[in-house]
């Protein structure tokens, strides 16, 4: 996923303002909408006070989310579940930045192009468990990660120098375009998988109906069979009975 961003940062400037973990966290951090989803229960709010909570995140300046702050404090709260809510995300100084855009130090354009999903961060979590492994304690993990990192620091600084990427086909646009080509490949499958089973199904249907045909023939015919009255007797034959 670094490669994929890695056009879009300028070294120089980050190294020039990030001076801190939080820094790092301001500018390279976005939440997903999966992390937001667990909102407190707000029934006994009015709706309008409800929708403004859910949207919090979408807040314009942080002159907003200083009034919200205020705002948010106001509200009843019988149980304080809504307060303990607001004030984890106040208690990490990364976590609003990296939930609303205005607050955060990173490029507008990263931010944006960046979707609010998991998705991204779930394919580093497997590329990263493909280099370390799983399963280690926590020292081990330390020092597995410490490795890791000493090797993309590395491979990026050689990527800047030369300007080639260990992977061309790497950026967000790429990765993009590589899922949409999936989608539609798994779209048309489904799309000749459901083609198929209407085709089953159709001739499923006309068995059975040709079953159902058939049955009724016999029936019928058996039902004739057993009701069958017997022709009178010609008169060579009467007159032989007779005798």
């Amino acid at each position: 996923m670094a490669d994929a961003l890695l056009p879009t940062i300028d070294i120089p400037l980050v190294a020039e303002k990030v001076k801190d973990p939080i820094g790092v966290f301001t500018r390279t951090f976005a939440s997903s909408d999966v992390h937001l989803s667990g909102f407190p229960d707000l029934s006994h709010l009015p709706r309008e006070d409800q929708d403004r909570i859910h949207s919090f995140m979408y807040l314009e300046t942080p002159e907003d989310v200083e009034e919200f702050k205020m705002w948010i404090r106001t509200l009843p709260d019988p149980n304080g579940v809504l307060m303990r809510w607001w004030e984890h995300k106040e208690m990490h100084e990364w976590l609003l930045p990296g939930i609303i855009q205005c607050l955060s130090d990173m490029d507008p354009d990263a931010w944006h192009i960046m979707e609010a999903t998991t998705n991204f961060g779930e394919a580093q979590h497997a590329a990263n468990n493909k280099e370390t492994g799983i399963g280690m304690g926590l020292v081990e993990s330390f020092i597995q990660y410490e490795a890791l990192d000493t090797r993309r620091a590395a491979e990026i600084e050689i990527m800047l120098q030369s300007g080639n990427l260990h992977n061309p086909r790497n950026e967000v646009s790429h990765r993009y375009a590589s899922r949409n080509a999936r989608c539609v490949t798994a779209s048309e499958k489904a799309k000749h998988a459901r083609a198929e089973d209407d085709e089953v199904r159709a001739a499923e249907q006309a068995v059975a109906d040709a079953q159902a045909h058939l049955k009724q023939i016999r029936a019928e015919k058996k039902s004739n069979s057993s009701g069958r009255v017997s022709a009178p007797p010609s008169p060579e034959e009467s007159a032989y009975q007779n005798q």
